[in-house]
C-alpha cells in the first residue's frame, strides 16, 4: 500500500460547540432548531461528546437522550445517553457528526452538547494477506497523548467497523506523548489512532506504511 498520511489537528475543546441550551422533552434536527450550532467539531475527526445539563426530570427519573449522527468512518450510528442531574456526562461512542436527537417528554431544563479532548481517526484498511506488518509513525507537536490500535476482524463484514470490531492497542504505541515509530501485527486487517487527551494547538502527523504484496 502507498504511505497513508493523516494530519490530525483537533479542534479546541468546546462543551457547547454542537448545541446550546437545547430544551428537554422534545426532538431536534439541524436546519430547524436554532439551538444547534454545528453538526460536528469541524476538524474532520470523530470526538467523544460531552453533555451538560441544567436540571433533570421531576422525581429523579433520569431522561434518555438519543443521538443520531455518524461515526469516525462517516457511517450512521445512534447512542442512548442517560442525562445526569445538573452535571456532565460523556458519550461512549466517537462522533464525526451529530444530526438529530430526542429526549422523552415531561423533562425539565436545558442542556448543551459539545466535544472533549478524545479523538479517533477513520479506520485504515491494511493488507492482511501480507507476511509483513504495517509500520505506524507519529510525529507530534504540542502536548498530546495517543494510542495506535489494530483489529484482526474482517472489517468488510461489519456495519460499523470502528464500533463493531474488536480493537487492541499496540503496546509499543500505547498512551505515548512523543514522536515514535512502531511495527504492527502480521495479518491485522485495519489500524487507527486514538487521541486520549490533548492541549489546545496540539497535532499529530500520523503515517501508515506497508510493503506491497510479493
Amino acid at each position: 500500500m502507498r504511505p497513508f498520511l493523516i494530519d490530525i489537528d483537533p479542534a479546541n475543546v468546546d462543551d457547547n460547540g454542537i448545541a446550546d441550551d437545547l430544551p428537554t422533552g422534545t426532538a431536534w434536527a439541524f436546519g430547524t432548531d436554532a439551538e444547534w450550532l454545528a453538526t460536528g467539531s469541524g476538524d474532520s475527526l470523530a470526538h467523544r461528546l460531552v453533555i451538560t445539563t441544567v436540571a433533570n426530570e421531576p422525581g429523579g427519573n433520569a431522561p434518555i437522550l438519543t443521538l443520531i449522527g455518524t461515526d469516525a468512518d462517516g457511517i450512521v450510528q445512534t447512542e442512548a445517553i442517560t442525562l445526569p442531574n445538573a452535571t456532565t456526562v460523556e458519550s461512549t461512542k466517537y462522533w464525526l457528526t451529530v444530526t438529530s436527537g430526542t429526549t422523552q417528554a415531561a423533562t425539565v431544563g436545558t442542556f448543551d452538547i459539545g466535544w472533549v479532548d478524545e479523538v479517533m481517526t477513520q479506520t485504515i484498511p491494511l493488507n492482511y494477506r501480507h507476511t509483513e506488518a504495517a509500520t505506524f509513525a507519529a510525529d507530534i507537536t504540542g502536548t498530546i497523548n495517543y494510542t495506535v490500535e489494530e483489529t484482526l476482524d474482517e472489517i468488510h463484514t461489519k456495519t460499523n467497523p470502528s464500533v463493531d470490531s474488536s480493537w487492541f492497542s499496540l503496546s509499543a504505541l500505547a498512551s505515548k506523548t512523543v514522536d515514535l515509530l512502531g511495527v504492527g501485527t502480521v495479518h491485522a486487517t485495519a489500524g487507527r489512532l486514538v487521541v486520549n487527551s490533548y492541549s489546545s494547538g496540539a497535532e499529530i502527523q500520523f503515517t501508515v506504511m506497508q510493503n506491497e504484496s510479493i
